[in-house]
């Protein structure tokens, strides 16, 4: 069960999922599958189980460092959804997830609209949107400098960066991006993964 793999892994603070938000995670991953191959889009496992531990549990591990009272969450280079979609699903409504290739945002539109999930799609590149965000959030889009740089105009003055990153490149990654700024960072283990790693980046300055 979903529930028990979440509490197992200590993700989203112990609290169990819904059965209607299982439904709703197999029910994304069905449609990713399908998608899959119209567009280039990544489809991740085939299989439910596999496709639960690698991204799923992946992706809502963030949950437990995302305040629940967050005012804005912003996920960019969502692809496929991951993490956003994810995120979205379990409950943070107040999630925009951007976007600039067409077609995977009108993957996400069509997943949104079929699960009735509360979240907007922005279509255009970061350097567009002029809102900010308490959280920005993201997995597999480019390295921490580049990071940095690319949300410097989404970010509220406290706000902070959650991102799902290798073990094997973080280090180096972090190194470079301190020459260049300023900011805190702390590492979490992944729950569910033995290589992986949970980067907040908080303090940022300019």
């Amino acid at each position: 069960m979903l529930q028990e793999q979440v509490i197992d892994c200590q993700i989203v603070s112990r609290e169990t999922i819904s059965a209607e938000c299982l439904d709703k995670l197999k029910e994304y991953h069905l449609i990713l599958k399908q998608w899959a191959s119209k567009i280039n889009i990544v489809a991740g496992d085939k299989e439910w189980g596999a496709f639960l531990r690698r991204h799923v549990l992946d992706c809502a591990q963030l949950a437990s460092f995302i305040p629940s009272k967050a005012t804005s969450i912003i996920d960019i280079g969502s692809g496929a959804g991951l993490p956003g979609m994810i995120l979205a699903i379990l409950g943070f409504h107040n999630l925009c997830m951007i976007e600039r290739n067409k077609k995977k945002a009108a993957f996400l539109n069509f997943v949104a609209a079929k699960l009735e999930i509360k979240t907007t799609v922005f279509n255009r590149d970061v350097c567009f949107y002029s809102q900010k965000a308490e959280v920005v959030t993201s997995r597999a889009v480019a390295d921490v400098l580049t990071i940095l740089n690319l949300t410097e105009n989404i970010r509220e003055e406290n706000g902070k960066i959650l991102l799902l990153k290798s073990g094997q490149q973080i280090e180096a990654e972090i190194h470079k991006a301190l020459s260049f700024k300023q900011f805190k960072v702390e590492q979490f283990p992944s729950f569910c993964s033995s290589e992986g790693v949970i980067v907040k980046l908080t303090n940022i300055r300019r």
